[in-house]
């Protein structure tokens, strides 16, 4: 049994994020390592590859998603990590499938923030369980940790989502024509009004987090890379989205379920638990 409290599970709802201490082995963490540096090489991108190049005075952020099928270290890490079940209890689903896989490095020096936002908005998802688990590989400390605003996903708001910084317009909110998606307000400048939760971590820790917490990033100031492991699940409950809005991402062309349906598909296989997973999967 993954080790999840009844007060991690408490704090999970009312916060919209958790550290979870030691919850993923050495095992885990050298399969992901692996498997990360087999997709740095760039033959190895996939195609929803990522480079958000800061220039040569400001080191890069790399990411990529939605590669499980392609790198065997991250198929394993999927279905038979701790992930999976963590999602589950957590969301108190009674099953889970994975929505994607991803990976985000920030470069040793990098001075580019993660705008604030909460993922949903961006993603071809609806419902209300889908949680991702963000595993570093290496150390966190406060400089360059993840911030979310606790209890922001119990708002009910939806905030337009921002660019990340591959046009070299971070941050900048994208126009889309949704009206009810609101403008993500400036919480730097009004950090007095809200509490904000951040936790410096270990390899083998774990943040457990909503997907419409609201959260964002410093840069990484640190003479070492910012590698993490992250996985998106969807529990009970949640449905495709694919009528969203294409430019966003990561998108899913070659999906074949309608907008409306349970996200379960060879896209989107049930990996918890496993007694229902889909025979050849």
């Amino acid at each position: 049994m993954t080790r999840v409290s009844d007060e991690d599970i408490r704090a999970y709802r009312e916060d919209g994020a958790i550290c979870l201490r030691g919850v993923f082995e050495p095992y885990w963490r050298d399969l992901a390592a692996r498997g990360i540096e087999y997709n740095l090489k760039r033959e190895n991108w996939g195609r929803r590859a990522r480079y958000y190049d800061a220039g040569s005075d400001n080191p890069g952020f790399f990411q990529d998603a939605c590669n499980w099928q392609f790198v065997p270290e991250y198929r394993e890490y999927v279905f038979d990590s701790p992930a999976a079940e963590i999602a589950a209890r957590l969301t108190a689903s009674s099953q889970v499938n994975i929505f994607f896989d991803n990976v985000m490095i920030k470069a040793p020096g990098n001075q580019a923030p993660t705008p604030w936002h909460h993922d949903v908005p961006y993603w071809p998802v609806e419902g209300d369980t889908v949680c991702s688990l963000w595993m570093p590989l290496d150390p966190i400390t406060t400089e360059n940790t993840l911030r979310f605003v606790k209890g922001s996903h119990r708002w009910g708001k939806r905030f337009m989502p921002s660019d990340f910084g591959d046009k070299g317009e971070a941050g900048k909110a994208y126009e889309l024509p949704r009206p009810d998606f609101e403008h993500i307000p400036d919480f730097d400048a009004r950090a007095d009004e809200f509490e904000f939760l951040m936790w410096e971590m270990e390899p083998g820790d774990a943040i457990a987090f909503d997907g419409y917490v609201v959260h964002g990033a410093p840069g990484n100031p640190l003479p070492t890379p910012r590698r993490a492991m992250i996985t998106r699940f969807a529990g009970d409950g949640c449905t495709y989205a694919g009528d969203k809005h294409e430019e966003l991402g990561p998108p899913f062309p070659d999906c074949p379920i309608p907008s409306g349906a349970p996200l379960t598909c060879e896209l989107f296989p049930v990996v918890w638990p496993p007694e229902a997973r889909a025979e050849g999967v």
